[in-house]
């Protein structure tokens, strides 16, 4: 986290918004910064979520049917343990 202390507010909300800081105040960023996101980033948080990663968020599953137009949600806590 030290590293990012020089960092403009707006980059570490993105940060905060978009990747783990674990409890050691560590974040782990991918190589390609903010670039390099994948779909797992644009799941919404819900406690009664309709999709879960199968092997800790390379690759995503429905949990129950999902009607166009509803949105693909998760439980961040399993990636973020400040949801917990």
């Amino acid at each position: 986290m030290k590293d990012l202390e020089n960092l403009d507010p707006e980059v570490k909300n993105m940060i905060d918004d978009f990747l783990v800081i674990e409890k050691d105040m560590t974040v782990s960023i991918p190589k390609f910064g903010l670039n390099g996101m994948d779909i797992s980033f644009f799941f919404n948080f819900s406690k009664n979520p309709n999709c879960q990663t199968i092997d800790g968020g390379q690759n995503f599953v429905t949990i129950m049917r999902i009607a166009k137009g509803d949105e693909l949600t998760i439980d961040y806590s399993t990636f973020d343990s400040k949801y917990v």
